[in-house]
């Protein structure tokens, strides 16, 4: 949580890097998350959660459609392009004022104050006037009669600080700030996410559950049925040792195995159902045989989405389900997810899996919802169409990376030249399907690709359920 030295130095460097910065698209991410896109990919975030309430500057991008609750729409209104003209702290406290330039509706310029209140359990966002005149305010009091009222209309007053502040035990590293929010967003991103699609997880585990129940019903089928396989033998036993056999006994001896015989039957009749139930047996088997097939196709279907849906962010998300009916109720069990077609392929060396596409559908399942954890290494031929490529390894060796890259080539129709790779975060996802754009990347040229490499790539196969 940020000490009152610590806003101070915070306002100090946000007011260098925001000066005469443009507030672009606002997105309130949940109820307590808001983020205005600025330039050069960055975003400028408000966090108000009461335990850590924060503000930041992230460079991740944010492929997020924002909440539609009156917030949102009164801010993409009233500060749409609005400038920055600076930031400072309010007295000692833990307050930012960010001071704009807006243009209203009759397109004359105005002075807002964007004021974020970062008080330990008690966070706040407000907008003022040029006379500090409550426009907006996100928590507003419950009366007149608190402590400190903040309601529309009247005049704001910033908290004071009942201490004097103590001073900073290090110098504030405004980067090591951003980047330390920057590790939070997973959690809260993931939050969002299972909340919004949590219809659809439910419906992927319960499919699951009832296929993993029918695997095993159908288990014990295919034992009870197996112990049956031998009963065409003993019929034959019987037609072979007719006079041998005494019936009153109710068993007969079978090469040292005792069996069973019905004494309300003729041993001729024995015989006769002992040849039905391995028929049956048999038949069971087989009819069970291609019960556990489908059941099994379809429970490897439904991992692959499930797995697919965990690791996608938001957008892929909803582009999954705008592409592949996942909303519908039917959608999961004809979406073609789980059919070859888009799956990407999967060479291994080294114990190491390299996951890459052979068309545009297959480049962007795999980079964009089949892969995209952060720090994954992508590939891709520089300058030319060709497959995507990721590295299913983290920290991987140059070793690994000079591998990637030759099968970048080769999967691109190529035996030599310049591959571009970056960590999946950099990746963003073009407008046109299988299009990527990068927002920095490494490259390493490739002049000669080994035999056991080539081999490897030949021998691929469509990528594992598992990864």
């Amino acid at each position: 949580m940020l000490k009152p030295r610590e806003v101070g130095e915070l306002a100090k460097a946000l007011d260098v890097v925001l000066s005469h910065e443009r507030l672009g698209k606002f997105v309130q991410i949940d109820e307590d998350v808001l983020s205005f896109s600025l330039t050069r990919g960055r975003r400028l975030v408000f966090v108000l959660y009461p335990e850590d309430p924060s503000c930041y500057l992230s460079s991740s991008p944010l492929g997020l459609t924002s909440l539609s609750t009156p917030l949102s729409q009164y801010f993409r209104k009233e500060l749409a392009g609005a400038s920055v003209l600076s930031v400072s702290q309010a007295g000692e406290d833990r307050v930012l004022l960010f001071s704009l330039l807006v243009v209203n509706d009759v397109f004359q310029e105005e002075r807002r104050t964007l004021v974020l209140e970062l008080l330990p359990h008690h966070p706040n966002l407000l907008l003022l006037d040029e006379d500090n005149k409550i426009l907006f305010v996100k928590k507003p009091s419950p009366s007149v009669l608190s402590k400190r009222p903040a309601l529309k209309g009247m005049t704001y007053v910033p908290p004071s600080l009942p201490f004097a502040p103590s001073p900073l035990e290090k110098p504030f590293d405004l980067e090591a700030h951003n980047l330390a929010n920057e590790e939070k967003e997973g959690l809260w991103l993931e939050k969002r996410k299972k909340e919004r699609f949590a219809s659809l997880f439910r419906e992927i585990k319960t499919r699951k559950k009832a296929l993993e129940r029918k695997l095993g019903k159908l288990e014990k089928e295919a034992e009870e049925a197996r112990a049956h396989l031998q009963d065409g033998e003993y019929g034959n036993y019987i037609f072979t040792n007719l006079e041998d056999i005494d019936l009153s006994s109710g068993e007969m001896d079978v090469y040292g195995v005792k069996v069973s015989l019905d004494k309300r039957k003729s041993l001729p009749q024995n015989a006769e159902a002992f040849f039905k139930r391995a028929k049956k047996a048999k038949a069971t088997l087989l009819q069970v045989e291609g019960n556990k097939e489908s059941a099994l196709k379809e429970l490897e279907r439904l991992t692959t989405l499930e797995e697919t849906v965990l690791e996608a962010d938001e957008e892929s998300l909803e582009k999954l389900a705008k592409e592949y009916r996942l909303e519908e109720k039917d959608g999961l069990k004809h979406s073609p997810l789980g059919e070859s077609a888009i799956l990407p392929y999967c060479v291994e060396i080294d114990g190491v899996r390299y996951l890459f596409g052979k068309n545009a559908m297959q480049n962007d399942y795999l980079s964009f919802l089949y892969a995209t954890k952060k720090n994954r290494l992508w590939f891709h031929v520089k300058e030319a169409r060709g497959a995507h490529l990721i590295l299913q390894k983290d920290d991987p060796s140059l070793k690994e990376i000079e591998t990637a890259c030759a099968l970048t080539l080769l999967a691109s129709g190529k035996k030599e030249g310049e591959v571009q790779y970056a960590p999946h975060k950099d990746v963003r996802r073009g407008s046109v399907k299988g299009q990527a754009i990068l927002r920095s990347y490494q490259s390493a040229t490739i002049r000669h690709i080994p035999e056991t490499i080539e081999k490897a790539f030949l021998e691929a196969k469509k990528a594992p359920v598992k990864r």
